[in-house]
This record gives C-alpha cells, structure tokens and sequence, in this order.
C-alpha cells in the first residue's frame, strides 16, 4: 500500500506496476512516484518509481 502526502488515504500497488530490474519490493517509508488509476477494486497506484534511485 502507498500513503501519498498529506493524505490518509492508502492506495494498493501490484509488484508488476513497480517500476525496477530484478527484485521489486517497496520499503516502509521509501518515497516513491506514481501514477493513479482507477480500477475495479478502486484506486491503484501504476508506474511506482523510487524517489531514491540517484
């Protein structure tokens, strides 16, 4: 799940919409970029990139 800022409101993410070679795993607290997409379960978060990949 993401957090976007300012927000309390939890979006899902699927592994094959992070956006990373290899292993893809999201860490607590790691800031990421995304996109948004509405679906039928709701909201999802698509493209995740890392904010930290410099």
């Amino acid at each position: 799940m993401i957090t976007p800022d300012g927000s309390a409101v939890e979006i899902g993410v699927a592994c094959s919409d992070i956006a990373a070679e290899g292993f893809k795993i999201l860490y607590e607290g790691q800031r990421v970029m995304f996109e948004v997409a509405q679906t039928r379960k709701g909201p999802a978060a698509k493209n995740v990139t890392s904010r930290d990949q410099d």
